[in-house]
């Protein structure tokens, strides 16, 4: 705390101190003054340098021969339109379209929506709520897009569309249609369902009503590759996976006895299939499903006898080897003794894994479960499609605060759940979620849960997996019969059932031929082929699901397939086929916009486009002008020595409108005479001057085809002017002489073209500029450059010198705090004698 004016010398000690400082801050000032004026400079220079930046930007982009030697192509036919390269050869071409190239569209050729609500595929189609794969190809291109059906349609869309094999789906919901589309063309793209389940086409066909390509024209339609099929053997046998009904050969060769059991896959189960074996009548056997293990076995009934298996082909040896697991060959089935043979691995996934929706017949959706102990509640959502009996238990269990226990018994399918403390309620649970616990689950109790009354399902849940019929089990099996639905144009619609474990394919094509006429359906080299009667059309789209499987899949008829097409032309004389409507050839790209007239070619001329380069070198011009100005009038501006930057303290004591009018005169003509910009300017003037050594003939630099500042005034140092007129009469006699005046890169400066020398000098110059003050307006960070550097030691300098005038400032204070100390002690020692005197 200063302590003058104790004293009453009534002296201003601040301003003493101001005073004394003023003198000393001079030399601050001065250095301020100067740091400010460098920093101004390397503004102006980083202005000047995005500008010369920008600029040779522009003379690259100009120089390209897509610029300056431009050619226009005309037609005399809307069919065709055309664009030219520069390179493209000034002649005539001539071309006859006969195809356009195309894709694909299908669209639902009626509403398809038939539920309540277009929230979910299950309530819009009524489908099924287990999910599914759809297979799509295009080309070469497959993408296997897996069916949520309890998600929305538009989910769908969005699948199809990120597949990556370029296919467009979309929905139109106010139409109600749905539509898929190649984003290509050509006869390499098309839309092919072929190997889709009967699931998935059923779906195409029948849900998305897809069905437009499944009629068959007196032109025919055959199966893509051989199907290897025996026309006269029975289906079931000659097609993997065409499942139905067969019989399970079993022989016992001790007793020499030999049964067939009949296996009906859509009513069968894994137990009444074991039981049929164990009731089977001479043969011995004993078979049993172990749903604990989840393993199947067969084996002899008594010691010493043999089984023998390996008779089995088809869809038998199939359920005996792949879906039961009993061997990886049904070969190795012949010596079966009483030991048996078992499931090598599990049947299928242990059920507390299964999707809750798939364990529980017509359970779906989601639903939320409240849980309660004392003061604590917990929500939990349950998703039917993805949940568990294991992540629900999970689910359950962590509750936080609910101290739930739950336990599953696979053996009893009965479910357990507890609390370790408190009580536990489901009070307060969705309805859906309510029928879950007590309709699905089976549990009594539900509100009153204690460690001591935990709740049990009051029965099994749900029935064995053993029990389920065996095409629920196994995805690849469904029903072993089908109806083929036919009709000829408007005619009555014919129904062709088929057994698949009785019937064959001679069968079907011969009652195709007997409804519609010899020749409808054919067979040879293992091939199938149908063809509607004359001036009929076969459809087929009525047909079920696994008809449709049938057709798309065992014979190979793309029943619900098409391709594209590549376009088809005759370019100057050749036969050329295309992919896309839009192709280049020899510099020139072609648009096919319709078909031409048989015989009548259309006729196109490529030639220079002359006004196309004026308008290139008109831009160009403008661009050099608008950078010569801006370099001359820094390097010409005006410079006011005696306005130096302002000082705060020279700020404050001027208005607003001083300052400004001051600062615009202190900034002016920092660079004027700058070399740099100087020298630029000369050699940019020399660039359109100089010849380009080389060219021969008439042109031989700019000023020759009509570029120079002869039209303009002296004054205005170097602005060029185009003379359209010689510019135009010079591209008339040489069409590539401005690419060849501007773009020629020679050997050396003097063969190099006006555009090559100007990026030339637009470099040296941008790195002198970089050297001398570098690549920002602003010295922070920048240890480089000339001004960087300056700027920064002045920085340096004034904080030091800051420091100095701090301490000396506080030395004054202190100095006058002692002599108004020492002053005030004077001045009571004077008071303390006078009062001495007085009382003498």
């Amino acid at each position: 705390m200063r302590t003058y004016g104790l004293s009453g010398s009534g002296m201003d000690v601040d301003q003493m101190v101001k005073d004394l400082m003023k003198a000393r801050r001079v030399q601050y000032d001065t250095i301020y003054k100067k740091k400010t004026q460098l920093e101004w400079k390397k503004a102006d220079y980083n202005t000047v340098y995005n500008s010369l930046t920008q600029f040779r930007t522009t003379v690259f982009n100009s120089k390209l021969q897509s610029s300056l030697a431009t050619r226009k192509v005309s037609s005399n036919n809307s069919a065709i339109t055309a664009t030219a390269s520069a390179g493209a050869a000034k002649i005539n071409h001539t071309i006859e379209v006969g195809k356009l190239a195309g894709g694909v569209q299908q669209a639902s050729n009626s509403a398809i929506t038939t539920g309540s609500s277009k929230d979910t595929l299950v309530s819009q189609f009524n489908v099924q709520p287990d999910a599914f794969t759809l297979k799509l190809t295009n080309g070469s291109s497959t993408a296997n897009i897996t069916v949520d059906p309890n998600a929305s349609i538009y989910e769908l869309v969005e699948n199809i569309n990120k597949a990556g094999i370029n296919v467009s789906a979309s929905y139109d919901a106010t139409i109600d249609r749905f539509f898929l589309a190649t984003t290509s063309t050509g006869a390499n793209t098309g839309l092919d369902f072929s190997g889709n389940d009967a699931l998935g086409l059923d779906f195409l066909q029948n849900k998305l009503k897809l069905g437009t390509n499944s009629a068959v024209t007196p032109t025919g339609l055959s199966s893509s590759t051989a199907i290897t099929a025996n026309k006269n053997a029975i289906l079931a046998d000659e097609f993997t996976g065409l499942s139905g009904t067969f019989k399970l050969n079993i022989k016992n060769t001790s007793l020499s006895s030999e049964t067939n059991i009949d296996v009906d896959l859509t009513h069968d189960t894994l137990n009444s299939i074991a039981q049929k074996i164990s009731n089977a009548a001479g043969i011995e056997a004993v078979a049993s499903y172990d749903s604990t293990t989840r393993s199947f076995t067969i084996k002899a009934k008594n010691a010493g006898e043999v089984l023998d298996l390996s008779a089995n082909t088809g869809l038998a040896a199939k359920l005996l080897t792949t879906d039961l697991k009993l061997s990886n060959d049904v070969s190795n089935l012949n010596n079966v003794n009483e030991t048996g043979a078992t499931s090598t691995a599990n049947v299928f996934n242990t059920l507390d894994n299964i999707e809750l929706y798939k364990v529980f017949e017509g359970l779906s959706g989601t639903f939320d479960l409240k849980l309660t102990n004392g003061l604590t509640s917990q929500t939990i959502s349950i998703d039917t499609a993805n949940d568990t009996i294991d992540t629900l238990k999970t689910k359950i269990q962590g509750a936080a605060g609910i101290n739930a226990t739950v336990s599953f018994d696979s053996s009893t399918r009965k479910l357990t759940i507890g609390a370790t403390s408190g009580s536990l309620s489901f009070t307060g649970s969705s309805t859906e979620g309510l029928d879950f616990l007590t309709q699905n689950l089976r549990l009594t109790n539900i509100n009153a849960i204690t460690p001591k009354n935990s709740t049990t399902s009051s029965s099994a849940m749900f029935v064995e997996q053993g029990d389920k019929e065996i095409f629920s089990q196994f995805s690849d099996m469904s029903g072993g019969k089908f109806v083929i639905k036919v009709k000829n144009g408007a005619g009555p619609l014919e129904e062709i059932p088929v057994d698949t474990s009785v019937n064959t394919l001679e069968d079907i094509l011969a009652t195709l031929n007997a409804k519609f006429g010899a020749g409808t359906a054919e067979y040879a080299l293992g091939k199938v082929t149908l063809k509607a009667p004359l001036n009929g059309t076969l459809d087929f789209s009525g047909s079920d699901p696994a008809a449709l499987d049938f057709f798309v899949n065992k014979l190979n008829l793309n029943m619900v397939s098409q391709k594209g097409q590549d376009a088809e032309l005759k370019l100057d004389g050749a036969n050329i086929t295309q992919a896309s409507n839009v192709f280049t050839v020899s510099g020139v790209t072609y648009t096919l916009n319709s078909t031409t007239e048989a015989g009548k070619p259309a006729s196109l001329v490529v030639t220079p486009d002359i006004d196309k380069t004026i308008t290139a070198v008109k831009s160009f011009v403008d661009e050099y002008n608008k950078i010569l100005s801006t370099l001359n009038t820094e390097a010409n501006e005006a410079k006011y020595k005696n306005y130096l930057p302002l000082t705060d303290e020279e700020k404050n004591s001027l208005s607003d409108d001083q300052v400004k009018a001051w600062e615009e005169k202190a900034k002016s003509g920092l660079l004027q005479r700058d070399s740099i910009l100087s020298n630029l300017v000369i050699k940019m003037r020399n660039s359109l001057v100089d010849n380009i050594a080389g060219l021969t003939g008439d042109y031989k630099n700019a000023s020759s085809i009509g570029i120079s500042t002869l039209l303009g005034d002296r004054t205005e140092g170097g602005k060029l002017y185009v003379d359209e007129t010689k510019l135009r009469t010079a591209l008339e006699a040489d069409p590539d002489i401005v690419y060849k005046l501007f773009s020629t890169d020679g050997s050396s400066s003097t063969q190099d073209g006006v555009l090559i020398r100007l990026a030339d000098q637009l470099k040296a110059a941008t790195d002198q500029i970089v050297s001398k003050a570098g690549i920002s307006a602003t010295a922070l960070y920048d240890t480089k450059s000339a001004l960087g550097k300056q700027v920064n030691d002045l920085d340096d300098q004034m904080e030091r010198m800051t420091s100095r005038l701090n301490d000396m400032e506080n030395r004054y204070y202190k100095q006058f705090d002692a002599m108004e100390t020492a002053l005030n002690r004077i001045s009571q020692q004077g008071s303390w004698l006078a009062q001495q005197f007085s009382s003498n």
